[in-house]
Formats: C-alpha cells, structure tokens, sequence
C-alpha cells in the first residue's frame, strides 16, 4: 500500500506539472497584445479543473471578471453567467437589461456549454482539455462556429502536453482534423465528427497507448478513423440530407443570394467613416486625418465635453487615434493606441446615441430634399423593426432581441406605399425650402400621409418579416433539436457510467460513495426533466416570435432638382446612352450576363451587375456626359465603391452628344479619392488617367 500511494503520490505530481505547463501557456495567450482586449471561452474537461482555472485566474487579478458554466447548473443560472459573459454592447443588441453592469473577460465552461447554449458574441476558444469522446469538440466548437458570428474567423486553441505519449496521441487527432479540414476545403468536417465516431473512445486509445510499448497502433486507429475519404463521404451524406428538408433546401439559395447581397451593403467600413466624418464637427471632435488609415481623435472645446463619460470605458484614458481599419499603421505604436470604429465598439455607439439625442427631433421633423431623377414629388420614411422572442406562449415579456432591421417606404400622391431600400435616402440631395410648393397635394394633411405609411410598414412587418423568421426558426429545428438531444444524451451517458462506478463501490462496502451515488442518481432526474423541457421549448420557437417594436425613424419629402446644372448632369438620354455602351463593352469583351439595377427605387450604389463567362461578378457604376464635365458620386455609391473595392468599377462615357469615348476605372474609392462636402467630385483628367488601357 505504502508503494502505491507513492506511485499514486509521483502520478499526481506529474499531472501537477501538466497542468501547470498549460496553464503557463493559457497565461501567454490571454496576456498577448493580440488578444488581451478579448473575450476568451475555456473548456474543460472536469469540474476541479474549471475551479482549479478559477483560483489561478482569481490570483493573477481576474476577481470579478471570470463567468463559468458547468452540469452543476440549472438553465437559469446558467443564462446568468453567458449574459455576464456578453459584452454590454452585445445586451443591448439583445434587448437586455442593465446592459453596461460590469463584464466578465473569461468564460470557463465544461461541456454542459455544449448544450444550446448560443456565446457566437466571442471568437476565441481554448480547450484546456481535449474530450473523451471526439464528437465533443463539434459540441464545442458550435457555441462559436455559428449562424451569427460576426467575426470573420473563429480561433480555437488546444492546449496539448509535448513529449507525453498522451501529447502524442492527441496531437495526432487534432492535427488529421485540420489535415482532413485543409483537404476538403471545408469546416463542414467538424460538423460530421459526431456522427462519424459514435464508438470511438479516446479514453480507450490513450489508455492502450501507455500500457503499450509504443503509442505507434493508437495513432493508426486514428489515421483509420479520420481518413480524409471517410471524412468526406460524411460530409457530403450530411450535404444530401440537408437537402431533403424542404424548407432548409428553399431557404438555401436565398441566403446564398443574401450573403451576396450583404457583401455589397455591408456598413462597414465606408459608411462609418463616413458617419463619424459628419458627425464629428456637429459634436465637438476633432478628427485629423484619414480614418481609412488612422486619424488623430481629440476633444475640440466645451461642445465635445461630452466625450468624457467615455473615459471610463478606456483604464488608459480616450485612445489617441480612430481607424475604420482592424490594424491601423500608427507613428509610434509602443506609446499610442488606436479604435477600430465598427457597431457595437463603445467610441462608435456612443457617437451614435449622441447624434440621436441631440438631432432626433430634427429628424422627426422631417426634411426636404431633391431628387435629379424624379419628375413628380414622394415621401420616404424610415422605420426600425424589432423581432424578439417571448420567455412562453402566456407570457408577454421577452427574453432576447432575434432580428432588427430598417425598413423604407415610399409614396406619392397617386400611389400607395411601397417598400423601398432605406438607403435611397442617400442617393438625395438638400433642398432649398423655396422647392417645397413642388410637392403639391402631398402637402395636404402631412399628418394622414405619415399614418398611412405607418399602417403599411406594420402590415409590412407582421406579414414579411416576422413570417420570415418564423420559417427560418422553423427549418433549424430539427437539427437544432438533434443538437440539443445529442448534448444531453453525452452527459447522460457520463452519469450511467459515474452510477454504474459508485454503485459497485457501495456493494464493496465504500460507505463514502453513497452519498455520492444519490447525488448522481438526482442529477439523472433532474438532467430527464431538463433534456424535457428544453426540448419541448426549442419545438416552440417559432411560435414565440413576435414584433416587439415598430418605430418610425426618420421621414423625407422629396421633390425634383429644377436647377440646370443637375438637370444637365443628369440627362436621362445620356445615361441611357451610357449604360448601353457600358452593358455592350461587358457582353462584348467577357460574354456577361449584364443586369440592369439602376432604378433609384432600388438603391444599390451602382447601375449594373456583370456575371462574366469566367465566374466573376462585378458592380458597375455608369456615368455620361454631353461633353467633357467633373463626375459625382453620390454619398450611396462612394461607400458602397470602398466597400466593394476591386468589384466596383466606374465606366464614364463622356462626348455622349457627338463621339462617344469610355473611361474604365477599377476601385475608384482608392484611385480617385477627392471629396467634396456634398459629394464626391471626380475630376475628368483624373479618370482618364487611371483609366484602364485597353
């Protein structure tokens, strides 16, 4: 006995190191200049683990700030610890309440995190321990790798001991994962391990690789298991079964055509730049330089005092540049510090909550504004939908915010509302107040034509969006239930095992394991009632979703632009001339299906869509001229050029009246940067001489 405790005795001490080696590497990671502003997710493998990361984290100075969530939790509690894992800006997308009380950086989670539970509002992972069964890092790795994850990669970290026949073993599985990821070209592997090794143990193989002489037939068991045919004949079997699902295969194209979409409409970064540039002088910044790079931010007088409430934010005090960019060039980077401007940063959400505290009435007001391509006066009103998920189907409060959006209607004196793109609003101009007798009827009863528009965006919401997503809730549930079922049914099986442990214990006469034993035996019931319960809610979802707020934002009276100078810059012969020398240059020169988008009604940034014979679509903004002239862009088409970038081309035709002759230039945003304080004026020589030579 005495042996056995020493040799008990030298394998813990050898654990100890293990696990002081990783945390020692933990430490580096949430420490680096890369990452010490993150939010970091941790798995372990055992509960004394989590708390064991607990102390250590605690004694480096991360009391307060150091969230958990592990089996012996119940759904409650366990919704209180992720929502003091979320950032405040992510409650407040949420709806949630008391969103800037105090955050937690660390989240340390066993796999009852594996269980529904949504943290896609972080990107880094670290699995402190590898699990058991395989299958639970598709568990893990869903709690980031997720519908919703705004970042555009999520990280993940193993923490594997080097020089260990154990360290071996799990380097070889993590290294044929990402080996058989690298082959396919797709993460979709990740999603199929589950049901791929429903019998593999890698409690067995490690076992098996140190009572060996050589760990050389446990990593052959692993080559045999993750063969990167097998691995791809589960992924596409995984492909052919999502497709049976009607609603999944409907929904599928148009969220490919979405996505598409959203690349071209994305905010970022050229509409905060050009947010934050306006808005800046309006509330005391000052902002010196380009925020494409990096600008210099400071207080200007008493207007921006303001800006101080922001200084708690920041334990260094307000960042001495601002950047639209992740990674801005700074001049002295040892001694400066930098803000990636970006929805749901504390600088940029500030800036927005002031500019609508002091101009919302204004806006509420209402404007006047000119349109060059319009011959007779409308509205437009802006609204702000709200989708939010209620706690039952009795009631009426609600637990999260699902889906927010803007919604822009149109109308004039003899048509009825239509849904137009909000951001038509940006295609405008102002207009002197001297326009407005050009709205006519209109001006009859302003308050009746609001209440009509307010009746269809309600009408609008309740049978669109709302229907939308309850069918996009609706074609998720199945495998959102699989999802949950599967969770449970891995902890149920750890409980079967642990009880099956204690209870032959008990019958050797161990009187310590009783207690133990009802413990386990009391989890299994509550763990049934729970897998229950949240079954029966994820079925329910969908019925659950409601409208929780319609609010119009902004509302505009748009007439048309009379004055000469636009009506001779906008020409509607001459642009009609141009967008057809432009679409036959594309049919001619790389056989494209060419679309015509440029009605003002649909406000994309630019006129054409070319889908080329090779594969590639690209976005072309047309300009024509009589003569030889200056060519704007307007404050839709200029960010939607710095967004789109190498797919954005701008094809001016100029001499339409008498030999016409086309310019082609590629990412204008970058070529041709000169901004005016309306618009964006490119000046002719300019374009020709950054024009494409063909």
């Amino acid at each position: 006995m005495e042996y056995l405790g020493r040799v008990i005795g030298l394998g813990q001490s050898v654990m100890d190191l293990q696990q002081e080696a990783k945390f020692a590497n933990l430490r580096e990671l949430i420490e680096s200049a890369e990452y010490q502003n993150e939010k970091l997710l941790i798995f372990t493998e055992h509960r004394d683990t989590l708390e064991y990361l607990r102390r250590r984290f605690e004694a480096l100075g991360y009391t307060g700030q150091i969230s958990s969530i592990h089996g012996g939790m119940d759904v409650g509690e366990r919704e209180e610890q992720r929502i003091f894992f979320m950032s405040p800006e992510f409650r407040r997308l949420q709806g949630i309440s008391d969103a800037d009380r105090p955050s937690a950086r660390v989240l340390l989670a066993n796999d009852a995190a594996g269980e529904g539970i949504n943290l896609q509002f972080a990107w880094i992972m670290v699995n402190f321990d590898i699990p058991w069964n395989p299958a639970r890092l598709e568990q893990r790795m869903g709690r980031l790798h997720r519908f919703g994850q705004k970042h555009p990669e999520v990280r993940i970290f193993n923490l594997v001991a080097e020089n260990t026949r154990e360290g071996e073993v799990l380097a070889t599985l993590l290294a044929k994962l990402d080996e058989a990821r690298k082959d396919l070209h797709n993460d979709k592997v990740f999603d199929v391990v589950g049901q791929l090794l429903q019998d593999f143990s890698l409690r067995d193989l490690l076992r098996d690789a140190l009572l060996e002489s050589s760990p050389l037939t446990a990593k052959r068991r692993i080559e045999s298991n993750f063969a990167t045919q097998k691995l791809r004949l589960a992924v596409e079997e995984q492909r052919k079964s999502a497709s049976s699902f009607g609603d999944v295969a409907k929904r599928l194209g148009q969220l490919n055509s979405e996505v598409e979409v959203e690349q071209f409409n994305r905010l970022l970064p050229a509409y905060v730049q050009n947010f934050m540039e306006k808005s800046a002088p309006r509330l005391g910044i000052r902002i010196e330089g380009d925020l494409s790079e990096a600008a210099r931010f400071s207080i200007a007088g008493a207007e921006g005092k303001w800006l101080y409430r922001l200084a708690d934010a920041f334990p260094k005090g307000l960042p001495d540049y601002l950047s639209v960019q992740r990674t801005p060039v700074l001049p002295d980077p040892d001694h400066q510090r930098s803000i990636f401007l970006r929805p749901g940063e504390v600088v940029f959400d500030t800036v927005c909550e002031e500019t609508i505290g002091r101009f919302q009435t204004d806006v509420m007001r209402g404007a006047v504004f000119c349109d060059p391509a319009t011959e007779k006066a409308y509205y437009i009103a802006v609204y702000t939908c709200q989708i939010g998920e209620r706690t039952s189907l009795r009631e009426k409060t609600f637990r999260t915010l699902s889906d927010r959006r803007l919604i822009g209607i149109r109308w004039d004196e003899t048509e009825e509302p239509t849904e137009c793109p909000f951001n038509a609003l940006l295609s405008l101009l102002a207009a002197p107040r001297s326009l407005i007798w050009k709205a006519g009827n209109l001006l009859l009863n302003p308050e009746e034509q609001v209440r009509k528009a307010d009746r269809f965006a309600q009408a609008l919401a309740d049978s669109l969006f709302l229907q939308q997503a309850r069918s996009l809730i609706k074609a998720e549930t199945v495998a959102r239930i699989d999802d949950l079922a599967r969770g449970y049914d891995f902890i149920a099986s750890d409980l079967a095992k642990d009880r099956g442990d204690l209870a032959r214990r008990v019958r050797e006469g161990d009187e310590v394991a009783m207690p133990a034993l009802d413990d386990v035996r009391n989890r299994q019931r509550q763990l049934e009632e729970e897998k229950t319960q949240s079954l029966l809610y994820e079925e329910r979802r969908a019925d659950r979703m409601e409208i929780i707020n319609l609010e119009r934002i902004a509302v505009a009276l748009v007439v048309p632009d009379p004055s000469p100078a636009v009506r001779e810059a906008y020409d509607r012969n001459i642009e009609e001339m141009a967008v057809r020398i432009a679409r036959n240059f594309e049919v001619d020169r790389y056989k494209a299906r060419v679309y015509d988008v440029s009605s003002p009604h649909l406000a994309r940034g630019y006129d054409l869509e070319s889908h080329r014979a090779n594969g590639e679509k690209v976005v072309i903004e047309v300009k024509g001229r009589a003569g030889r002239g200056a060519v704007q862009l307007t404050e839709n088409e200029w960010p939607t050029a710095a967004n789109v970038r190498d797919r954005y081309w701008l094809y001016v035709v100029v001499d339409c009246a008498t030999s016409p002759t086309l310019y082609r230039v590629q990412d204008p945003a970058f070529k041709l940067a000169v901004k005016t304080r309306q618009s964006f004026t490119i000046n002719l020589g300019d374009i020709i001489q950054e024009a494409e030579r063909d």
